[in-house]
């Protein structure tokens, strides 16, 4: 379990430090958070009131896909899941959040070539809406 962790932190410390010259564009995690958590997920976030107005999620996870790379959506707000339809309550912030919010791929086989192929992906995507 020890070498899984220090591999997705190593990981993780990585996104980070290449992903810095991105961050007028992307969010990303606490790096002072990175050593508490176990990196199971790291997930940057589009300013997309910087971006163009036509950002799209999707488009994005387009970049990805055709790249054979794989991200997640993750914190889907709860009201769009069946089991709540009908008695939704939309929560301010929860759906700007998960229309600009990605979850990279981390992964123990994962390696830094991985990684780099991940941020150009990024920096595609950038390039494409800003």
């Amino acid at each position: 379990l020890k070498k899984l962790l220090s591999k997705r932190k190593i990981i993780a410390h990585y996104f980070l430090k290449n992903l810095e010259k991105f961050k007028e564009y992307i969010d990303l995690p606490n790096k002072n958070l990175i050593n508490l958590s176990s990196c199971h997920l790291f997930i940057i976030r589009f300013k997309t009131n910087i971006l163009k107005k036509n950002f799209s999620k999707d488009d994005v996870f387009y970049i990805f896909n055709a790249k054979k790379i794989f991200p997640q959506y993750h914190y889907i707000p709860i009201y769009k899941f069946t089991a709540f339809k009908g008695r939704e309550k939309r929560l301010p912030g929860t759906y700007s959040f998960y229309k600009s919010s990605l979850s990279l791929p981390i992964y123990y086989e994962m390696n830094f070539k991985d990684c780099d192929k991940v941020i150009k992906c990024i920096e595609i995507a950038i390039k494409k809406f800003k």
